[in-house]
């Protein structure tokens, strides 16, 4: 099985990382393609992880702040994403979790190799597998001068790779495609290699899943839409409602967005979904979250959970909270989705920020509609809203785009309007209240000792 294979590359390279072996004889290059972290540790909550596992009412303020800082930082690249990650305790004790920076080097590097080596590669490539795995043998030897990444080097050996791909694209793929039952934490991609192998062209759909060492807690985190990707453009668009029921979904659910339905596919079973079964029997509760297309992606992520629980699949689904997100079905969606909510004590929570115009598309004349307790931030604070009809109108023409942002700062670190500051700032505002306060109320601390 893949997780299986996996795992045994994981343990390889944690056993080596901990024997300490040569350095690699590669000077260690910048991420080239990356997004840094839209939000540091040093700007996180709290210096700890002070999630609630078990809160008391519909809206807990500081797990909305958890959440945003989450889906703020989902847009990043994972070699920096990952350590942060770490430090809140999102790993598995081991060490395992912990190799995900040195991973995103190595795919760094062998990206870069391929440049230098394009023309012996294109030779092996049109040779066949076979004379591309023999080529590239050379590489794991750690007296070569281009040794190929501890990462690298055990996925090579020990994911038996055929030759059939570049390195890069199959490392890619491996990474963020394959899902491993040993990890707390991992990253997977909506993606597919070209035909002709390489190149691996990552999807629209990108989550994170990350399950915390301490706390009986798990979050899903899907990043939102990139403008200059046409992948998430793509998507976006896509507005034609698509029928649950067609898809073998209960009666009831009505109709999702075609272009949100389609990207939650292509991480779903066999990845994500892998994941979130692999907490059947366990303590720990499942919180989905993102920003824009992220915060769509999750909430059909959870129509999805709800539906298989409602079937009597033990999902530990706790809570969902959306950040600036699109609506996603129907009013026939929404009302199952409530219902369902409801019946199994899912929290469900939609932050808009101002007069976010994204918060207001697809429109109500395609007949959509929103799920989830309201959340208005503006610049006189956070006002709870629990009746839809009561929520403060703008339009497209009286929408904001700057409203969306999700940080709150600008790229020079000044204060914006932005979900993330404004909920840190309410949060801030009720410190001192602590468990009086109905918004920070929690009902126990599950914490576990290290």
């Amino acid at each position: 099985m893949l997780w299986a294979r996996a795992s045994v590359l994981l343990f390889a390279l944690v056993t080596v990382g901990c024997q300490g072996g040569p350095p690699p004889a590669y000077p260690r290059p910048p991420f080239e393609d990356v997004k840094k972290l839209g939000l540091t540790l040093q700007q996180a909550p709290s210096s700890t992880f002070d999630f609630c596992a078990t809160p008391s009412g519909p809206l807990h303020l500081g797990n909305a702040t958890w959440l945003a800082f989450m889906a703020a930082n989902e847009y990043a690249h994972l070699g920096y994403l990952a350590p942060v990650l770490n430090e809140l305790g999102f790993y598995r004790p081991g060490g395992i979790d912990q190799s995900w920076t040195q991973c995103a080097f190595d795919l760094q590097w062998v990206r870069a190799f391929e440049k230098i080596h394009a023309d012996d590669l294109k030779a092996r490539h049109e040779a066949g597998p076979e004379a591309m795995k023999r080529y590239l043998e050379q590489f794991t030897d750690p007296a070569h001068p281009e040794v190929f990444g501890q990462c690298l080097r055990r996925w090579f050996i020990y994911e038996d790779y055929d030759g059939s791909a570049y390195p890069a694209a199959a490392f890619e793929g491996f990474l963020v495609q394959e899902t491993d039952d040993s990890r707390y934490l991992q990253f997977f991609s909506g993606g597919e290699f070209t035909l002709s192998g390489d190149d691996f062209k990552e999807g629209s759909t990108q989550v994170f899943f990350a399950r915390h060492r301490r706390k009986p807690v798990a979050i899903v985190s899907f990043r939102g839409t990139e403008p200059g990707k046409w992948s998430d453009v793509g998507v976006d668009a896509k507005m034609w409602h698509h029928s649950l029921e067609e898809e073998g979904w209960s009666a009831g659910w009505g109709r999702v967005h075609d272009g949100f339905f389609d990207a939650f596919n292509t991480v779903a079973d066999g990845r994500l979904m892998a994941k979130i079964r692999g907490l059947h029997g366990s303590p720990v509760g499942i919180w989905i979250t993102g920003h824009s297309l992220g915060g769509a992606l999750a909430t059909v992520t959870a129509a999805r959970l709800l539906e298989e629980m409602e079937a009597g699949t033990p999902h530990p689904l706790r809570g969902v909270y959306t950040f600036g997100s699109p609506r996603v079905g129907d009013e026939a969606f929404r009302d199952r989705f409530t219902e369902l909510a409801r019946k199994h004590g899912v929290k469900v929570v939609r932050v808009r920020n101002g007069r976010d115009l994204v918060t207001n598309v697809p429109g109500l004349l395609m007949e959509y509609a929103h799920v989830g307790l309201l959340v208005h931030l503006t610049d006189e604070g956070l006002t709870v809203i629990e009746d839809p009809e009561a929520e403060p109108g703008h339009g497209l023409m009286g929408g904001s785009i700057g409203d969306h942002n999700m940080t709150g700062y600008d790229g020079e670190g000044q204060p914006v309007s932005g979900y993330y500051r404004r909920l840190l700032e309410a949060l801030n505002e009720r410190a001192g209240a602590g468990a009086d306060d109905p918004l920070l109320r929690c009902e126990t601390d599950e914490t576990s000792p290290p």
